[in-house]
């Protein structure tokens, strides 16, 4: 993805960005008529974010019942339930496909620094050095 196709990526990307709420709603449901990637990716953050609001509740009732003195067999099997749930989404989430996402939009951060003249070499992409006054 060097040169032209970043552009044009970040150029898609900004003109989505700058879209009433109403057109990108249209943008998405057609995104999910045509795309099945886009389907996929979508149930699949559906799915993770379902799974990490119940591991919550899960830790939730485990504080709460522990409080009740209730037995340490329900107060475990609730933490690991928990604990369980949030190691999925993790590994969930850490997808290969999402790790594409991230660089595009690692990506078009980088080109929106470089237009609004930012110099913070972090923002592109460069580590900084340890000479650098900026940390």
């Amino acid at each position: 993805m060097a040169g032209g196709s970043v552009e044009t990526l970040v150029a898609g990307l900004d003109r989505v960005a700058r879209m009433e709420a109403d057109e990108r709603a249209a943008v998405t449901r057609e995104l999910g008529r045509d795309c099945p990637m886009y389907r996929s990716l979508l149930s699949t953050v559906t799915v993770a974010r379902t799974v990490a609001f119940a591991s919550g509740l899960a830790l939730c009732v485990a504080v709460l019942i522990l409080a009740q003195d209730a037995p340490m067999e329900w107060v475990a099997a609730f933490v690991f339930a928990g604990l369980f749930g949030f190691g999925w989404v993790v590994v969930r989430l850490t997808d290969n496909r999402f790790d594409v996402l991230l660089a595009v939009l690692g990506a078009y951060d980088a080109e929106r620094g470089r237009r609004d003249g930012s110099t913070d070499t972090a923002a592109l992409g460069e580590p900084r050095r340890s000479d650098d006054p900026v940390h």
